[in-house]
């Protein structure tokens, strides 16, 4: 299947399927287990007033997260649930690499239709 192919498969919006279409690697944060592209530098956003931030899972586990406007490398599964969500008023679901499956984070979704991908900074590398 072609690199847009795949994408717009899954009903990607037509701007994040161009983002992964762009040429040149280096403002692209890959997958650290198969170096797919998951997210751009310029996707980064700021929210509650913080790019990063630190969660821990009702299980315990901490997760450092960075959260992206847009991750157009990411497959999103499951249904949204608002349980344990680490932002108030935001349901969310699985965030995996499209390419290996690897769980990168989760989708955030606002309850008025607008969102951010929170993906765990140890699972992204720099594609410099």
């Amino acid at each position: 299947m072609a690199f847009r192919d795949r994408y717009a498969a899954d009903g990607l919006p037509a701007a994040d399927v161009r983002a992964a279409e762009r040429p040149g690697r280096g403002d692209w944060l890959l997958c650290a287990a198969c170096d797919a592209r998951i997210a751009t530098l310029a996707a980064a956003v700021s929210v509650a007033g913080c790019h990063l931030h630190t969660c821990t899972n009702p299980a315990g586990y901490v997760y450092v997260i960075r959260c992206f406007a847009t991750a157009p490398g990411c497959k999103i599964t499951g249904s949204l649930s608002e349980e344990f969500t680490w932002f108030p008023g935001h349901a969310w679901q699985i965030a995996s690499c499209r390419e290996c499956g690897e769980h990168l984070g989760w989708r955030f979704r606002a309850r008025d239709g607008g969102g951010f991908f929170g993906l765990i900074r140890e699972r992204l590398r720099s594609a410099s």
